[in-house]
C-alpha cells in the first residue's frame, strides 16, 4: 500500500510539474504593450514569434523556440509567441497546452500586424537587449538559425 501511494504521489507531483510548464495564461496584446516590452527589455535579448495556430510553418517551429526556451532562458533569452488569430483567447489557449509551449504566449490585438508590418507568417523578430532589431526572419527558419542569431547578441 505505502508504494502504491509513493507512486500515486509522484505520478500527481510529475503532473503538476509538466501541468505548470504550459499552464500559463494567453492574454491580449497590443502594438503599444508590445513595444514597451520590447524596449523596456534590458539586460535580455528577446525573440518575438507572430504565428498562428493554423500556419504549418509556424508550427513546425514552435519545437525549436521550445528548445531554446530552455537552453536560454537563464542566460538571457527571453521568447515570446505573439498570435495574430481570429478565433479568440481559448483557441490559442487550447493550441498552447496541445503543443506544450513553455514560454509566454499572447493574443495580438488588431493593430499589431499594421504596426510591425506584418504581411505574413510566420514573422520573427529578435531584439538585442533595451529594444535594437538585431534580425527579422520572414517565413519559416530551423532552429540552428535563431540559435545563431541569439549566440551573436550573447557574447
Amino acid at each position: 500500500m505505502k508504494r502504491l501511494g509513493a507512486i500515486a504521489a509522484i505520478a500527481a507531483l510529475t503532473i503538476g510539474l509538466a501541468g505548470t510548464a504550459i499552464s500559463q495564461e494567453v492574454k491580449p496584446i497590443s502594438a503599444k504593450d508590445l513595444e514597451a516590452k520590447i524596449k523596456n527589455n534590458t539586460g535580455k535579448a528577446l525573440v518575438v514569434a507572430f504565428f498562428a495556430t493554423w500556419c504549418p510553418p509556424c508550427q513546425a517551429e514552435i519545437p525549436g523556440f521550445i528548445e531554446l526556451n530552455k537552453a536560454y532562458k537563464d542566460k538571457g533569452v527571453e521568447i515570446i509567441g505573439v498570435s495574430v488569430d481570429t478565433g479568440g483567447i481559448a483557441a490559442v489557449q487550447d493550441f498552447v497546452r496541445t503543443k506544450q509551449i513553455d514560454y509566454p504566449v499572447f493574443l495580438a490585438d488588431s493593430d499589431i500586424a499594421a504596426a510591425y508590418g506584418i504581411r505574413g507568417i510566420p514573422d520573427t523578430r529578435i531584439f538585442a537587449p533595451g529594444g535594437r532589431l538585431h534580425k527579422r526572419q520572414m517565413g519559416f527558419a530551423e532552429k540552428a538559425e535563431f540559435e545563431k542569431d541569439i549566440s551573436e547578441l550573447l557574447k
